[in-house]
């Protein structure tokens, strides 16, 4: 399966042609003495009819349509020799039974067998080589990036569940969007779409541009149980198959590698490093790669051959390419894992350029903190000898009403303001005999603190107040003003 990092073509490979062994109940192609019947329960379908006609007799349906290729004759076919009325020249062998068109009945989208990838529009097949179709299965539908090609219009596909696409080609016509949508109300389109219940077909016009790939949108849920549903899984014989990995139905004999990725991975150049170095040169091993989004690469190997033995090729083969990976920076992969059916289960973590990177910042911010740490530790230090190794304590409320003493026996001064009235007041602060038995009552009793009046009022900015200082021997002396107004 090709990787999803670049536009994906998958094109429907049932189709309504006569010359298609599977659309006849027999298996075969009619022979000339056959009775062929398209009445098959009354379908209306479209049959595309390539070559010459040479049957005994035809049946033909109530409704459906047949587009005959240029050329096209009907002939009736020689006559059978009365030794044996089954037989004729040509080696057609008749039971005398109808040969039924099987062709018309829809088959299921989720059947991965139905499609195959190709090049590109024009529908060529694009090479396989060693690539494995029994796991990954959800990757072999049509994924919500893909082109999807129908190559004729002879063709009949039932869809079960919604399905999302990047775009669509229905012979050799291109259709996005809403014209896809109209499409699908022509006489033609309902002979070739079948839905069923809640089911229908969005054209997003869209495609993977992920250099890491792009998840194919229908791992787990209902739709992976959908597409097991309508796989066959091979017989295993391995002792101890791996269960199927995301997007897988069936079990395996080999390994299964899972990558974490970085930024930079690019799957298309990681699938063909792998292949130049490894697969080419395996060939005993088929391979499968697929983005599963969120960073993840997965890549199954497994063996062609079955057998005791099988699984062993593929697991050593993926012991190399973890080893290879593990000691290569060029491969952009953060971390991987290996399980193999022989019970191997490894982990490692190359070392690449962004890690790289990551570590460096990382010792960076360490050595900063501890720089950080070392020098907070010798600050404390500092402040603590400059102390005297004694802890600082806030000032007690005695040194304050010392200070604030002091600072009463030194007003000397009268202080005047007028206020707009022009009436005086006097305050009088009281008597340096007085201010010094304050520092005395002070001094003896450390815990004792002073008040200072000129922080217990507000100023009123309409108005203004005369204080006066006076000296004074009556010890009642009291603060006088003429409006109650305060600092």
């Amino acid at each position: 399966i090709a990787a999803q990092n670049n536009p994906t073509y998958k094109q429907w490979i049932p189709n309504t042609n006569y010359n298609n062994p599977s659309n006849w109940n027999k298996n075969r192609l009619p022979c000339d003495q056959d009775t062929i019947s398209f009445d098959n329960n009354n379908s209306n379908y479209t049959v595309f009819l390539q070559d010459s006609l040479a049957v005994k007799e035809v049946i033909f349906p109530v409704n459906g349509d047949f587009v005959f290729e240029e050329g096209f004759t009907i002939s009736s076919p020689p006559p059978a020799p009365s030794a044996s009325p089954s037989s004729t020249p040509s080696g057609c062998q008749s039971d005398g039974t109808p040969n039924i068109f099987i062709g018309d009945i829809p088959k299921n989208w989720f059947n991965p067998t139905n499609w195959m990838v190709v090049n590109g529009p024009s529908g060529s097949s694009a090479a396989t080589g060693s690539i494995a179709s029994n796991v990954m299965q959800t990757n072999q539908v049509p994924c919500v990036t893909d082109t999807v090609i129908f190559p004729s219009n002879a063709f009949a596909v039932n869809i079960t569940l919604p399905v999302t696409i990047g775009s669509i080609l229905v012979n050799g016509q291109q259709y996005l969007g809403q014209q896809f949508t109209n499409y699908l109300t022509t006489s033609a389109a309902k002979t070739q779409f079948y839905f069923g219940f809640g089911s229908s077909v969005t054209v997003q016009d869209i495609t993977c541009t992920n250099s890491s790939g792009c998840p194919c949108g229908y791992s787990g849920g209902a739709f992976q149980r959908e597409i097991c549903k309508q796989s066959t899984c091979p017989a295993i014989s391995c002792a101890n198959p791996l269960n199927p990995p995301l997007g897988s139905c069936c079990q395996i004999c080999g390994t299964v590698m899972q990558f974490s990725v970085s930024s930079t991975f690019n799957l298309a150049v990681f699938e063909q490093q792998i292949k130049v170095s490894f697969l080419n040169n395996a060939a005993n091993v088929l391979y499968n790669i697929q983005s599963t989004g969120n960073g993840t690469i997965l890549l199954i190997l497994q063996d062609k051959n079955n057998g005791t033995t099988s699984g062993d090729a593929a697991v050593a083969l993926g012991k190399n390419i973890f080893d290879r990976i593990k000691s290569d920076t060029n491969y952009n992969i953060t971390s991987e894992t290996l399980r193999g059916s022989d019970g191997t289960v490894i982990t490692s973590k190359p070392t690449t350029s962004n890690n790289a990177v990551g570590i460096g910042v990382g010792v960076a911010v360490g050595v900063v903190a501890v720089i950080i740490l070392l020098s907070i530790v010798y600050f404390i230090y500092c402040r603590r000898n400059s102390s005297g190794g004694q802890e600082m304590t806030t000032p007690q409320p005695s040194g304050v009403s010392k200070r604030m003493n002091a600072f009463g026996r030194r007003m000397r001064s009268t202080f005047r303001t007028r206020t707009s009235s022009g009436l005086i007041g006097a305050m009088e602060l009281g008597t340096r005999s007085e201010a010094e038995q304050s520092v005395a009552d002070v001094e003896e009793k450390p815990g004792l603190s002073y008040e200072n009046p000129l922080y217990s009022t507000t100023v009123k900015e309409e108005s203004e107040t005369v204080f006066k200082l006076k000296e004074t021997d009556d010890q009642g002396a009291t603060y006088e003003t003429s409006e109650s107004v305060g600092f």
